[in-house]
């Protein structure tokens, strides 16, 4: 072999361990990117923030990834009401919390059961001498549910309360029953006679 082939079998060699050294470091330095984890820092006196985006449910529904992907938006946020409780009474007794906060501008409810659990444990926390706080762009049904129970509820000036409350309406087939010539025979008795009006009236009496 000539002087100028060995040189050139030294010079990549030297190329091949310096390419391989590269991609070592290169793939270590990835590894500790990855599994590196942020530090908590030090935890201090404050408020616990509650932000509820979404909806609090009894179990949290299982997401079909492919559907998910198919729809093109994000799911809906689902939040336990057990792990909201858990959350509340460990606020209770943590010494460092001095305040709980709610952020109800993007609530889109939970329904009576869920919200009076929620509400009975923000009590217990009120009874803990620490304030709890409610804020809302807009307060609905839901919302006023947990805000009952706040020592305070703030309202973004440009806000509005909106209170429905519970209700009901009957429906009344007497014009529906005349159209199809359909006659119906009521017969009233007894203490609740109105509950026949729906067949013989097109409105309440």
């Amino acid at each position: 072999m000539s002087f100028v082939g060995k040189v050139w079998k030294v010079l990549v060699g030297i190329k091949d361990a310096l390419v391989l050294m590269f991609m070592l470091l290169f793939f270590v330095a990835l590894f500790g990117i990855l599994s590196a984890r942020p530090s908590p820092g030090q935890v201090r006196d404050g408020a616990l923030l509650i932000e509820l985006s979404g909806v609090v449910v009894e179990e949290k529904s299982a997401i079909d990834p492919i559907a998910a992907l198919l729809s093109g938006s994000a799911p809906i946020e689902e939040y336990r009401a057990r792990d909201l409780v858990s959350a509340l009474d460990a606020a209770a007794s943590d010494d460092r919390i001095k305040a709980v906060v709610f952020d109800l501008t993007t609530f889109l409810g939970g329904g009576q059961v869920h919200l009076t659990e929620i509400g009975e444990a923000m009590d217990r926390v009120r009874k803990a001498k620490k304030p709890v706080l409610t804020y809302a762009l807009g307060y609905a049904d839901d919302h006023l549910l947990l805000a009952a129970h706040a020592s305070e509820v703030w309202l973004d000036p440009q806000g509005l309360a909106v209170i429905s409350g519970p209700g009901g309406s009957n429906l009344y087939y007497a014009g529906l029953l005349e159209k199809l010539s359909v006659n119906a025979r009521v017969y009233r008795a007894g203490e609740f006679k109105s509950a026949v009006e729906p067949y013989s009236r097109s409105s309440m009496s």
